[in-house]
């Protein structure tokens, strides 16, 4: 009996080192988890920011360039409106010559006209 004793002794002493042990590894792989855990939000932090700092320059560059087309494209619109109005003063001018001539003829065909009926 006595060596059972012993025998159970022993086997509840190597199931508390065990246990020890175990607790033990467990608290050293929960140190672990929360180790690399700090490392991946602290990484996550970093990208976020980066992400961030990269999203304002693409949001100040799609302004910029916003910016620049409308102003290109008001001067490409004042410079077509000019280049209208110079045509349509170009052709206002050109009208109004074809009409000075036009009644020209008119009048010099009137007077032929009325010379010829004279002369009939």
């Amino acid at each position: 009996m006595e060596s059972d004793q012993r025998k159970y002794q022993q086997l509840f002493n190597e199931i508390q080192e065990e246990a020890r042990l175990f607790a033990a590894r467990i608290q050293e792989l929960e140190g672990h988890h929360s180790h690399i855990l700090k490392e991946f939000e602290r990484e996550h932090r970093l990208q976020t920011d980066e992400l961030v700092k990269e999203r304002e320059k693409l949001f100040e560059l799609k302004s910029k360039i916003r910016q620049q087309n409308l102003e290109e494209r008001d001067v490409h619109d004042d410079e077509t409106w000019e280049k209208i109005d110079k045509l349509k003063d170009r052709n206002k001018d050109e009208l109004a010559r074809i009409i000075e001539a036009g009644m020209q003829h008119k009048s010099d065909l009137t007077l032929t006209v009325q010379a010829f009926q004279v002369a009939k």
